[in-house]
């Protein structure tokens, strides 16, 4: 977990509000996850936490979907900024699933026009297949 905290250090120093650590629920995900995009993806997800979670810690519900793993959609603790924040990420996160899948059976899988529908790129697409877990 140093990296992990050099990371957070680093971006709660430009944060408006106070981030301290993280919640045991985040170390746990953070732990446990394999990352498959090494340090960049550990960066980026410690940087999405930072700027999008609320309160002094980063809580397993700021982290990406694919970092929370088989704790989401709730960990074993409960976010300080309680649940409306989670409902709103966990909303926008199935949401963004539900369309996806969609747009792809709609498209008979045809990934290249599922992206153009959607207005994204095909390696977006893939990127985002793999987030929702859809490969």
């Amino acid at each position: 977990m140093p990296l992990a905290e050099q990371f957070l250090a680093a971006y709660a120093a430009r944060a408006p509000r106070k981030v301290r650590g993280f919640a045991p629920g985040a170390v746990l995900a953070i732990q446990g996850y394999d990352w498959p995009g090494n340090v960049r993806e550990l960066r980026n997800a410690i940087e999405r936490a930072v700027a999008l979670g609320c309160g002094e810690q980063v809580h397993l519900a700021d982290l990406p979907a694919a970092v929370q793993g088989p704790w989401r959609p709730f960990g074993p603790e409960q976010p300080d900024h309680g649940i409306a924040s989670n409902g709103l990420a966990l909303g926008r996160e199935e949401g963004e699933r539900k369309r996806l899948l969609e747009t792809l059976q709609r498209h008979n899988n045809n990934r290249t026009t599922a992206a153009a529908e959607l207005g994204i790129s095909r390696v977006t697409l893939y990127k985002k297949m793999h987030q929702h877990g859809l490969l």
